[in-house]
């Protein structure tokens, strides 16, 4: 039982003294900047899907 107090004390001093956190505006920033990398690239490959779509649908269209 006292590993486990032991552990939990060193885990908690290690967050809390340790840890550097990043400053609430660099969270903002970053937070904006991966939203909106996922929505670009979600884009792309949405075009992409729609274009290779495209090209298959006309390829059977070919041999109909």
């Amino acid at each position: 039982m006292e590993k486990k107090s032991n552990f939990i004390k060193e885990a908690y001093t290690e967050l809390v003294e340790k840890t550097t956190w990043p400053k609430w505006d660099d969270l903002q920033s970053n937070t904006v900047t991966v939203a909106s990398s996922s929505v670009l690239i979600a884009l792309v490959i949405f075009a992409a899907d729609k274009f290779f779509e495209f090209g298959v649908d006309s390829y059977f269209e070919l041999f109909k």
